[in-house]
């Protein structure tokens, strides 16, 4: 019970009262650090003067017509993002090369054998993205497909082919 003013208090309910508020003001203080740790955790919006003249030079390259870019860095790696018809494409780049582009597309474009295979082997799942990443000789689909809470990340080639499930 705290102490009210006019009131007697007891030495236990006043020592109680400090407590809780102690305890109040150091939950406060945990979550304003985590919040500014976590703020530049998150990628860095970078212009495009700030890019790395190679790594202009190879997008400019794969990408000719891209209208607006917004450049990031997260940790080491650079990053493009632009959209390009009715797909937003990341651009992802390490150590001044070229690591892989993931194109998310619209799940209506999914092809019909992804479709068939989430409708047989993932009864109750709904599909929420797809996105085909290329990274070189090695090009697959993304999708990933949620049943309430649940979320599973599954991988196939480029014929629809299932190959796995990703973590």
């Amino acid at each position: 019970m705290a102490c009210q003013i006019n009131k007697n208090c007891t030495f236990e309910s006043l020592r109680t009262n400090v407590l809780k508020h102690k305890s109040i003001m150091k939950k406060f203080i945990i979550t304003v650090l985590a919040v500014i740790i976590a703020s530049f955790a998150w990628a860095q919006k970078l212009q495009e003067k700030d890019v790395n003249a190679v790594i202009k030079g190879d997008f400019n390259t794969r990408f000719s017509e891209t209208g607006t870019v917004k450049w990031s860095k997260d940790q080491n790696k650079i990053v493009a993002k632009f959209v390009k018809d009715e797909m937003n494409v990341e651009v992802m780049y390490e150590n001044n090369a070229w690591q892989q582009t993931n194109w998310n597309f619209p799940t209506k474009y999914t092809p019909q054998s992804i479709k068939e295979y989430i409708g047989k082997n993932n009864a109750g799942f709904k599909l929420a993205s797809i996105a085909l990443v290329d990274k070189g000789m090695d090009r697959q689909y993304k999708v990933l497909i949620t049943k309430k809470k649940l979320k599973q990340t599954l991988i196939f080639d480029l014929n629809g082919m299932f190959l796995r499930t990703d973590a």
